[in-house]
């Protein structure tokens, strides 16, 4: 009887003191939590007042968004050694670098356009260079390129072309465009149908007979001045009409 008394009597004891020990530990914890929370936002003040290096107010954001579809990639800068750029599709889901240059919602007709000897004999006329090496631009090569005024049948022409080029660089899994596109490693698949598509190409310009690289670009140029002649024509302004007044030179004002 009295054990059992005794071992009664102690219990309440020691659960009071496992009480006031997790009380203790929660107040601990919320002191530390507050002097924690005290010390970040006094660091928070003190970087709002730290200098950045440069004037943040004239600073301005901008958001660069991906096409929602495949879309072609021209490096910007490309072996003069090569006979064609390494141009190719490019899934929406690939962040592209900016050494490349992008072109939205490019068909198979713009892509064998642009991976014909007809652009690249443009590209090699009036693209910038990097060293030896094409520098590809979008203002000064793509934007003035003169695109042919090509019929639905030469569409479908060139189209066809090009899809076999991919073809053939698909027989190839384990090459990369730098391989395939090596004057000295290019398969004679790939040199066939980059050569089919040059044909393709060309008709759609009405010329099958260029006889020289030289003789390409100057038909390329004198296209470039038909299609920009209207707009010279719509910028000059018009000119007045009347008497102009004549300036006598000073010889003839000594004599009168």
């Amino acid at each position: 009887q009295y054990l059992r008394a005794g071992g009664r009597s102690g219990s309440p004891s020691t659960s009071r003191g496992l009480m006031d020990s997790i009380v203790g530990f929660e107040v601990a914890l919320a002191v530390l939590l507050l002097v924690g929370a005290g010390l970040l936002l006094r660091t928070f003040d003190r970087l709002q007042s730290v200098s950045l290096g440069f004037n943040a107010e004239r600073v301005q954001m901008a958001a660069i968004t991906l096409p929602e579809s495949r879309y072609l990639v021209v490096p910007e800068v490309s072996s003069e050694r090569r006979s064609y750029i390494p141009i190719g599709f490019v899934e929406p889901a690939t962040l592209s670098s900016n050494l490349l240059k992008l072109v939205p919602d490019a068909t198979l007709f713009h892509f064998g356009t642009i991976s014909s000897l007809m652009h690249m004999s443009w590209v090699r006329a009036v693209c910038g260079r990097l060293k030896s090496d094409y520098r590809y631009s979008s203002g000064i090569v793509y934007n003035n390129f003169p695109w042919p005024e090509a019929t639905e049948t030469q569409r479908e022409s060139v189209e066809k072309a090009a899809q076999s080029v991919l073809d053939a660089r698909a027989a190839h899994p384990q090459a990369t465009l730098a391989d395939l596109y090596d004057p000295l490693t290019m398969p004679p698949n790939l040199v066939k149908a980059h050569q089919t598509l040059d044909r393709a190409v060309d008709a759609t310009y009405g010329r099958r007979d260029f006889k020289s690289e030289a003789e390409r670009v100057a038909f390329l140029f004198e296209r470039y001045q038909e299609l920009a002649a209207p707009l010279d024509v719509a910028e000059t302004p018009p000119q007045r009409r009347g008497l102009r007044r004549t300036q006598r030179s000073p010889a003839t004002r000594r004599r009168n």
